[in-house]
């Protein structure tokens, strides 16, 4: 379960980028995985409310989009979403030269909420 890993990576990298009062107003992490980045949603959720508990993350939710995989044809230059992991060009019929998109792992947004003013002074 390699997800746990993942998880712990991607607050990792959260926690470095921001201070600690702005990582406790932290309401939603939203992630973009591509199909191809063997990772399993529903097991990084459940982990994510499982590492999150007594930590800076605690009110927050975790929500994950999942890229199709798309791919470029060498040949005439196509860009195609592959289907059924047939990754042939379906204008020219040569195979795919390059994955341009489903193997990404990204956080592409945190919404945070705002601190009140009380909060600001203290």
């Amino acid at each position: 379960m390699h997800e746990l890993s993942i998880c712990q990576s991607i607050l990792n990298t959260i926690e470095n980028e921001l201070d600690i009062k702005e990582l406790e107003n932290i309401r939603e992490i939203h992630l973009k995985i591509g199909m191809l980045a063997c990772i399993e949603p529903e097991i990084l959720k459940n982990v994510f409310q499982f590492i999150k508990a007594d930590t800076a993350f605690q009110n927050s939710e975790l929500f994950i989009e999942m890229v199709d995989v798309s791919a470029e044809c060498k040949n005439c230059g196509n860009t195609f979403k592959v289907e059924k992991y047939i990754f042939v060009c379906p204008l020219c019929g040569e195979p795919a030269s390059n994955i341009t998109e489903g193997k990404e792992l990204l956080i592409s947004k945190i919404i945070s909420e705002e601190p009140s003013y009380a909060e600001v002074n203290e």
